[in-house]
């Protein structure tokens, strides 16, 4: 698959089914999955969400980031990425790697979020406060991306569609 984008960002709110996806990508694709979710696990930051803890986890995800694709292996990065200025950062890595990003954005009804984020997830600390908190604040995507809803399209349909925006 030579002609596959090698830095994917699959994003959006917590709860969404982005690390299902995710995962089930970069299997497809040959690529690393990276979480913000288990950097911050391996990191042991669990539950530290202040500016400091997150701006550290965003620079271990993209030192992380950086070190695969110079490699030449493709990345799929898994996150909320809900500010602009995240996004941003990611274009920059890319454009400083000379490699294209494409953005997928996973979406899911607020019902179906707060069933899932009712249960104990692997990684996710977030429950439907945090979603709630994240939904207000969350800076829309400027440009080309993929939309997919989680909760009206089966992994493999969703697989589907990335394949065929991803031209794989």
């Amino acid at each position: 698959m030579a002609s596959q984008p090698p830095l994917i960002v699959v994003f959006g709110l917590p709860g969404t089914g982005k690390t299902t996806f995710a995962r089930a990508l970069a299997a497809l694709v040959g690529g690393r999955h990276l979480n913000t979710d288990m950097i911050r696990s391996q990191m042991g930051l669990r539950g530290q969400y202040d500016e400091a803890t997150k701006n550290l986890i965003y620079e271990e995800l993209l030192r992380r980031c950086r070190s695969e694709l110079g490699k030449g292996m493709p990345v799929v990065l898994d996150g909320t990425f809900y500010r602009q200025a995240l996004r941003e950062r990611l274009s920059d890595l890319a454009h400083e790697t000379g490699v294209a990003v494409r953005w997928i954005e996973i979406l899911a009804s607020p019902e179906t979020v707060k069933e899932r984020v009712s249960g104990k997830r692997p990684y996710s600390e977030a429950d439907f406060a945090v979603y709630e908190k994240i939904r207000d604040a969350f800076e829309p995507l400027r440009g080309d991306r993929l939309q997919l809803s989680s909760d009206q399209l089966t992994l493999e349909a969703m697989l589907a569609q990335a394949r065929e925006y991803l031209q794989l």
